[in-house]
């Protein structure tokens, strides 16, 4: 079901706000584009009829992140990943943000929370570089083994 923007009768074509939207339909509607079979293999859609529907709901949001991390840092992001573009199931988000929401990012129980190996290592700050531990978490080793520093005697 191909989707047919609304004609645009506004300046605001060039502007990233207005990509923002083209993307998010173009994802969920236009087998063209390449990332399409993923949001169609689930039936995820944006709810959002027009642009200007996105922007009555999201464009104060969108003024407000980026003031704080900058339009650059500033993309959209579902909070379940399993649902549609609305306004209850959208914000904005960081990139840093966005790529620790994405399905296929693996979980860890640690202190009783379900976190990232990113988000456990920024929380531990070990003498371990992260390459070492994230290398070590993915032969299968427990999270506080992959954190261990074996002593040396010089």
């Amino acid at each position: 079901m191909e989707r047919r923007l609304s004609r645009t009768n506004h300046w605001e074509t060039k502007t990233r706000f207005y990509s923002i939207y083209n993307w998010i339909v173009a994802r969920c509607y236009r087998p063209s584009q390449q990332s399409y079979k993923y949001y169609w293999a689930f039936w995820i859609e944006c709810e959002w009829k027009t642009y200007e529907d996105f922007k009555k709901d999201m464009y104060d949001s969108y003024l407000e992140h980026c003031r704080i991390y900058w339009e650059k840092d500033t993309t959209i992001d579902r909070k379940d990943v399993m649902w549609n573009y609305c306004k209850k199931n959208c914000k904005w988000a960081t990139l840093k943000e966005q790529n620790r929401n994405k399905s296929n990012v693996r979980r860890f129980d640690y202190k009783w929370k379900r976190l990232t190996a990113m988000e456990i290592y920024e929380i531990e700050k070990p003498n371990v570089e992260y390459d070492l531990f994230r290398n070590r978490l993915k032969r299968w080793w427990d999270v506080k083994r992959a954190l261990w520093i074996p002593n040396r005697r010089e």
